[in-house]
């Protein structure tokens, strides 16, 4: 079923999880409201500048339905520094046949920065990636990976970090570790 959120150019959406499988937004880090997987996320005056998603804390996934989806132009995930205690925030995948983090098929000026996703003994759906799903960028432009790292098995024509057909995106400074099984699956994508 899942939720939409959205926000103005240049403003920051705060994601946080407060218990297994129950996670909240604000708008201002003071209020939060309950939201719902897959999460629609619009940014209503791309125009104005990015909306920021950031992640307040660590976050475990249980459900291969918890990722996120853009649903416009010019948003961005994660901070464009590192925490205060000078690592990445970590998003950990707990389950199998993941899809991906973030779904960007269509949409332009997506980032994604200094994001951990460890899928450590998990392994994705064919032809997804761990931070990006497939087609991650495609009808699209100027969409970027900096920084992130993700960690956990790859399977036939996946990525460890954008799945199969993505297009349109730059990807620096990144790695990724885990087995890779079946034919047309990498390292990176």
């Amino acid at each position: 079923m899942g939720n939409t959120i959205s926000g103005q150019g240049g403003t920051t959406i705060y994601f946080r999880q407060v218990a297994p499988d129950s996670f909240q937004f604000s708008q201002n880090n003071i209020t939060w409201t309950t939201i719902y997987f897959p999460l629609f996320v619009s940014n209503i005056t791309p125009n104005d500048g990015n909306l920021k998603v950031i992640f307040v804390g660590n976050i475990t996934f249980t459900n291969a339905s918890y990722f996120f989806i853009c649903n416009s132009n010019n948003i961005q995930f994660g901070s464009e520094t590192l925490n205060n205690d000078g690592n990445m925030t970590e998003i950990t995948i707990d389950v199998d046949n993941y899809n991906g983090l973030v779904d960007s098929n269509g949409y332009s000026n997506i980032s994604i920065y200094n994001i951990f996703v460890n899928g450590s003994g998990h392994f994705l759906n064919s032809y997804s990636g761990w931070i990006g799903q497939s087609y991650f960028g495609s009808e699209g432009s100027d969409n970027y990976i900096i920084n992130c790292r993700s960690a956990g098995d790859i399977s036939a024509s996946s990525g460890g970090i954008v799945g199969s057909s993505a297009s349109a995106v730059t990807i620096i400074g990144c790695s990724s570790s885990g087995e890779i099984f079946g034919s047309n699956a990498g390292g990176i994508s």
